[in-house]
């Protein structure tokens, strides 16, 4: 027996609270930023927040893999289009995020704290970026709905 797919606006639905957690955990991670520049935490603590961040990201992209990956495949006619544009934009994003995160790795160990606090904002820029962008080609309520009608043209 074939699992059913859920809707297109549970896939939504899912993967914006998904980003809502997210963006909650950049938020936190802000403040350890913050810490490090003041001397009120360690470059190695703000390293190992930032690590548990990217697990839970990806995470979210292997999410994303098995439930918008369908949902945007059958969305409209350009859907097999949308799926390898967003492979294409995961793909970037792991070679992107991974060598940030290696970075930041040597930087904890060298206790170089205005370093990694530098490219930990520039890791939550780059996530809070590259979830916006997904939230307007890839998580629309127009794009990702559960039926396929659209309204009629003209009056």
């Amino acid at each position: 027996m074939e699992d059913e797919l859920p809707k297109p606006s549970e896939v939504r639905s899912e993967i914006l609270a998904q980003h809502a957690a997210l963006r909650e955990r950049l938020d936190a991670l802000e403040v350890i930023s913050a810490q490090l520049r003041e001397d009120k935490t360690s470059a190695q603590e703000a390293f190992e927040a930032a690590e548990a961040l990217y697990r839970d990201l990806v995470k979210h992209v292997r999410a994303e893999e098995r439930l918008l990956v369908p949902a945007l495949r059958e969305a409209d006619g350009f859907g097999p289009a949308r799926v390898e544009e967003l492979q294409r934009e995961h793909a970037e994003q792991a070679t992107i995020l991974s060598d940030l995160m290696n970075d930041l790795g040597a930087l904890a160990e060298a206790d170089d704290a205005t370093h990694v606090a530098e490219r930990v904002n520039e890791l939550i820029v780059r996530i809070r970026e590259d979830m916006e962008e997904e939230e307007r080609h890839h998580l629309s309520r127009h794009l990702l709905k559960d039926d396929l009608i659209t309204g009629a043209f003209g009056g």
